[in-house]
Parts: C-alpha cells; sequence; structure tokens
C-alpha cells in the first residue's frame, strides 16, 4: 500500500467504442459506446509512482463538472468496499441457513441496513473518536453500553470512539491489545443489544400492553 498524499492530477475525457468479441455469439456486433475520464499525474514527486485512473461508465460525461462527478463516486469506491466487508464479515450475510429466495431476500435487506448502520458507527468513530456519542447514538440507545461499561469496570461511553467500542464489546468483540481499531465484525450483537435496550427503554415509558417486549429468540425464528 503506498502512503497517502497529495496529487496533483490531469482530468480529461473522451467517448470511446468496445469493439464486440472476435468469438462467439456477440460476434460481429455493433461496438459499445462508454464515456472514459482519465485521471494521470503529469508531475509526481521523484520516485513516486505516478497516479493514473481509467474510469469507464455509462453515465454521460459533457462538461468538466460531469467528470468531476465520475471522480468522486469513485473515490467513493473504499467506503463501498468497507460495508461489503461488513456486510459479509461482521453481519455473516454468506452464512444465512433460509432455504426460500423471500426470507433470504429478506435477510439480506435487513442486514444490509445493519452493515450500514455499522460503517456509520466505525469510520467516524475511528476517524473522529472525540466526538460526543450523542452525535450518532440516541440517549436510549446508550442504556445497554453505559451499563455495560459499568458491569465491566472499563472507561463510560462518554465519546463516541468509547461508546462504538462499548457497543462491540456488547457482541463479540474482546477488544485486544492485537485487535484492529475497525471494530465492525464484533458490533453486530452489539448493535441487536443497544436496540433491545432501546425497545425496553420506551416501553417501559408506556404503561399497558406495550411493555411486553418479543423474546429474543423469536427474532431469529425462520
Amino acid at each position: 500500500m503506498r502512503p497517502a498524499r497529495a496529487a496533483e492530477v490531469a482530468l480529461r475525457w473522451q467517448t470511446v467504442p468496445l469493439p464486440a468479441p472476435a468469438a462467439g455469439p456477440e460476434r460481429g456486433s455493433e461496438p459499445i459506446r462508454l464515456n472514459m475520464v482519465h485521471v494521470r499525474e503529469d508531475a509526481a514527486p521523484d520516485g513516486a509512482e505516478p497516479l493514473e485512473w481509467f474510469l469507464l461508465t455509462s453515465v454521460p460525461v459533457r462538461t468538466r463538472a460531469d467528470a468531476e462527478r465520475i471522480l468522486a463516486w469513485y473515490r467513493l469506491r473504499w467506503r463501498i468496499e468497507d460495508w461489503y466487508r461488513v456486510l459479509k464479515s461482521g453481519c455473516r450475510a454468506e452464512h444465512l441457513g433460509h432455504r426460500r429466495g423471500e426470507r433470504i431476500e429478506r435477510a439480506v435487506t435487513i442486514k444490509a441496513v445493519i452493515a450500514w448502520r455499522l460503517t456509520v458507527m466505525t469510520l467516524p468513530g475511528r476517524d473522529t473518536p472525540e466526538l460526543p456519542p450523542s452525535d450518532l447514538f440516541s440517549d436510549a440507545e446508550l442504556w445497554a453500553p453505559g451499563d455495560f461499561a459499568k458491569a465491566r469496570q472499563v472507561p463510560a461511553p462518554d465519546n463516541l470512539d468509547r461508546a462504538v467500542l462499548t457497543t462491540a464489546m456488547l457482541g463479540s468483540c474482546l477488544n485486544r491489545k492485537h485487535d484492529p481499531p475497525a471494530r465492525a465484525r464484533g458490533s453486530p450483537g452489539g448493535l441487536h443489544a443497544t436496540r433491545y435496550g432501546h425497545a425496553e427503554v420506551r416501553a417501559a415509558d408506556r404503561p399497558g400492553p406495550s411493555q411486553q417486549l418479543v423474546p429474543r429468540s423469536a427474532l431469529n425464528q425462520d
């Protein structure tokens, strides 16, 4: 991995034809026309490999603003990769035991939203750990992590980093010294605990039948 640095790049764009395959059922077909955005660093520092990207897109690119928008989208690629990593590794979307397609679709949809929330939690918690936890958590959602911190005698979740870490520890994160700073892998269970605690707080504020919560085991049935 190359170290991070600022780079001054030239931005070019044009429409390019992609010829049909020389063999197979698509042989002889009309070329497909795509738009290419070319990003190149013309004056890289000594000893550094120049930055160069060729970005192909079907989105119209007619002006510099269009090309800059395509470049901005591509720069989000690693955030999208982070989301997929959380979805597959943290939420274990590839290990669903459902057999019916509609149940798989429903479960993946729910896990996709959970993965989005975990990604939103983890990245600011790592990049801006000093922010107050109220920026991402409601007061009710901090109830379970706060009780957990008191019971385990660990620092209270009084900033964003500690709130994310304590939420992860509610799941399966062991918080060992050699664990990576991105704690999303252990967070799905912890996030569920904060939401369940949130439901308990809301139910306690309402008299009558709303105090009866659905058992957690019932939420995991196929």
